[in-house]
């Protein structure tokens, strides 16, 4: 029960940057407003439940907020501004070493930057070899950032779960053509959160 209010927080936002598409006054929402909508979401429910940690919320909040607006933006334009691609990455890489340092897990960074090396050389000689590029030009900062603080475990669900995922939604569109555009970012934020919420 001590959890439970966290894990209902982090399978709701993986739903937050499909609802944030829809409204209406999209143009208007800039990272104020984006707050104040999750805040709706998630504060009330985390009180009502009376079991949270406000430090894990409070990390949870400045490394995964950035990233569920990324998200909106990418579902929406299928491209991300420079700006909040930055913030994004340094906001979560920062909490996630954080965290990291202070549990002195020094192995777990180890093992995430060997993973990251290994999928962004693969995805590079997939490139060559088809003589084209596959990934936006800030997708490999989302896939640095999204493996960072995974567990070997949680690492092979994650790229399970990338894979699989785009096929499943946009399948239809992927058989018409294979050059077809979707968005990235958002399957590599909630993929990241389901292996968390999954293995803990």
């Amino acid at each position: 029960m001590t959890f439970l209010w966290f894990n209902w927080m982090i399978i709701s936002s993986t739903i937050v940057p499909f609802v944030l598409i829809n409204l209406n006054n999209w143009r208007e929402v800039n990272y104020v407003s984006f707050f104040r909508y999750t805040a709706l979401l998630f504060f009330p429910t985390a009180l009502l439940l009376q079991s949270f940690e406000v430090f894990d919320l409070l990390i949870f909040a400045m490394s995964y907020f950035p990233l569920l607006y990324l998200c909106a933006q990418d579902l929406k334009y299928l491209e991300v501004t420079i700006h909040s691609l930055l913030i994004a990455a340094l906001m979560h890489f920062i909490c996630i070493l954080s965290v990291t340092f202070l549990e002195g897990n020094l192995d777990l960074i180890i093992e995430n930057i060997l993973l990251m090396m290994l999928i962004l050389v693969s995805i590079k000689i997939i490139e060559w070899l088809r003589g084209k590029n596959i990934l936006g030009a800030a997708d490999p900062v989302i896939i640095v950032i999204s493996i960072l603080g995974l567990t070997f475990e949680q690492s092979i669900l994650w790229l399970f779960l990338v894979s699989c995922m785009p096929i499943i939604f946009y399948g239809r569109s992927l058989r018409k053509s294979l050059s077809t555009k979707i968005p990235f970012i958002p399957f590599c934020v909630s993929a990241k959160l389901f292996a968390i919420l999954i293995y803990g």
